[in-house]
C-alpha cells in the first residue's frame, strides 16, 4: 500500500480511547462538525518534526520544515538548536513505545498551560491523583520507569522554551496568515463532511472535532471519545489541498470504527499492531490500514459519489504514472484487488455501512 499516505499513527488508538472513555472534556448534544486551531497541539508537532524516527509510521521528522523554521528564527536573531535538543533524547523516545502516546495528549487539554503542567505532572512520582483523568490513565498505564518521567521533564522544559522564545508568536503570525483559508476549508468540509459522515455521526451518536495542525507535515493522527470521533490534520494552505486534507480527516476518524469490525472479523489483537514495517504486529496494522481504506470507499461511493474518483486516485499506486488517465471503473478494479481483506472482514464493513 502506499506508505506515505497508509502509514498513519494507529498503532495505539484503541489504547488512547480505551482510558479516554467517559473522560471528554467537552459533551456532544449534536452531530456536527467542530474546528480547532490549538497551540500546544502544533507545538508538539512542530518539536516532534525535529526528531527523526526512522522506519515509523508515526515519524513527523521533515528537514524542509526545519529548514523553513531555521530561516524564520535566522530572520528574528534566534539560534536554532531545537533539532540538537531533539537528538539528545530521541534514543529513549524510539525504544519506547509508550513514550508514542505523546501524540494524543494535546487534544485532553485545553490550553498550553494546563498542557504543559500536565506534562510538569507525569514526569514526577507524584502518587496523587490528577484532575485530568486522562493523565491519571497515562501514568499508571504507561509511565512505569524513571527512565520515562526524565525523558517527560526534558521534553517539557524543550517544549516551554521553544514555546516563550519564538513558537507562540510564530503561531500567531500563522494563523493571522491563514485566516481567510481556514474559513474556507472549514466551510467544505463540513459541506461534504455532513454528506459522507452524518450517518456514521447520528449511529455512534457523537460529533466530530478536526485540529487544523501547523506542524503536522505528514499523515494525521486519530483520537476520540464517547462523544467525538477526533482528527489532526495538516493545515491545508491553497485550495488545492482542500480534498487531500479533507480525506485524511475521515481516514482517521474512520479508523475508530472500522478497526474493531475488522480485528472482530479476523480474530486479531489491536493491541499487538505495529507499524515498523517488517515487525511481528505489521500484518495487524496493515489488516487495520486496508479495513479503514475499504471502509472509505463504500462511504465515498454511497454517500459522496461525485470525489470517489478523487478517492481513489489518492490510493492509487505511485508507480502507476497513467492511473489519471485511466477510466474510473478501470482505477476502482485495480484499487480492489489490493485491498488484502478476508471476506468475513469485507463482508463485516458492508453489513455496517449498508444499515446507515
Amino acid at each position: 500500500m502506499k506508505g506515505r499516505k497508509n502509514k498513519t499513527i494507529i498503532s495505539l488508538i484503541l489504547f488512547l480511547l480505551a482510558f479516554s472513555m467517559g473522560f471528554c472534556q467537552e459533551k456532544s448534544t449534536s452531530d456536527n462538525f467542530i474546528f480547532k486551531t490549538e497551540v500546544h497541539a502544533d507545538l508538539l508537532f512542530h518539536a516532534l518534526a525535529h526528531m527523526d524516527l526512522g522506519n515509523d509510521a508515526s515519524n513527523l521528522y521533515s528537514e524542509d520544515y526545519i529548514k523553513n523554521i531555521s530561516m524564520e528564527k535566522q530572520k528574528l536573531g534566534i539560534k536554532d538548536s531545537l533539532k540538537n535538543q531533539m537528538d539528545s533524547i530521541k534514543d529513549i523516545f524510539i525504544s519506547d513505545s509508550g513514550l508514542r502516546m505523546i501524540n494524543f495528549l494535546p487534544f485532553y487539554f485545553a490550553d498550553y498551560e494546563e498542557f504543559i503542567r500536565g506534562l510538569r505532572w507525569l514526569a514526577t512520582d507524584s502518587k496523587e491523583k490528577n484532575h485530568n483523568e486522562t493523565l491519571n490513565s497515562f501514568k499508571t498505564r504507561v509511565m512505569a520507569s524513571q527512565k520515562q518521567r526524565d525523558f517527560i521533564s526534558e521534553f517539557s522544559r524543550i517544549l516551554d522554551n521553544e514555546y516563550q522564545t519564538f513558537y507562540l508568536d510564530y503561531w500567531k503570525k500563522e494563523q493571522g496568515r491563514l485566516a481567510a483559508i481556514k474559513g474556507q476549508f472549514e466551510e467544505f468540509v463540513t459541506t461534504n463532511g455532513e454528506k459522507i459522515f452524518s450517518p456514521i455521526m447520528k449511529k455512534e451518536k457523537k460529533d466530530a472535532v478536526v485540529y487544523l495542525c501547523l506542524s503536522m507535515t505528514r499523515n494525521g493522527r486519530g483520537f476520540g471519545s464517547r462523544n467525538r470521533f477526533g482528527a489532526a490534520i495538516k493545515f491545508p494552505e491553497k485550495g488545492e489541498e482542500f480534498l487531500p486534507r479533507f480525506i485524511m480527516a475521515i481516514h482517521e476518524m474512520t479508523h475508530q470504527f472500522s478497526d474493531a469490525l475488522v480485528m472482530k472479523a479476523e480474530n486479531i489483537d489491536y493491541s499487538q499492531s505495529s507499524a515498523v514495517a517488517g515487525s511481528e504486529g505489521y500484518r495487524v496494522h496493515m489488516a487495520s490500514e486496508y479495513g479503514v481504506i475499504y471502509a472509505e470507499y463504500l462511504l465515498f461511493q454511497r454517500f459522496l459519489p461525485e470525489y470517489l474518483r478523487d478517492y481513489v486516485l489518492y490510493f492509487s499506486d505511485d508507480s502507476d504514472k497513467e492511473a489519471k488517465d485511466k477510466p474510473t471503473e478501470e482505477l476502482v478494479k485495480i484499487f480492489k484487488t489490493r485491498i488484502k481483506l478476508s471476506d468475513k472482514s469485507i463482508g463485516s464493513i458492508t453489513d455496517y455501512i449498508n444499515k446507515l
